[in-house]
């Protein structure tokens, strides 16, 4: 069995983890969306307009941050799996050279 240079196991459990926060910000992202929909159909004054705006606003970060999670998800999980592969690559030649 190879030795990693990473706890393969414990970085993809940080990734499913990361992925799975990623989903429920999504989910809240679209409650909020919602939200937006029936105030824009229901509520016509001054301080909707600048509650939309802020809405609005909060919905774009929160779709960034959402997109960014999902980024760094791939990334992490792509370098892991790149370690692992070498360190295995490592350890067959190693194996064949003792």
């Amino acid at each position: 069995m190879a030795e990693y240079r990473i706890n393969y196991e414990q970085v993809m459990g940080q990734v499913r983890k990361i992925k799975e926060l990623s989903r429920s910000l999504y989910i809240q992202t679209v409650q909020l969306e919602n939200i937006q929909h029936s105030v824009e159909s229901g509520w016509e004054s001054p301080a909707s307009i600048i509650f939309l705006n802020r809405l609005k606003g909060s919905i774009d970060s929160m779709k960034k941050t959402k997109k960014d999670m999902d980024d760094l998800a791939r990334k992490i999980e792509k370098l892991a799996t790149d370690i692992k592969k070498t360190d295995e690559r490592q350890s067959e030649i190693a194996v064949k050279l003792s």
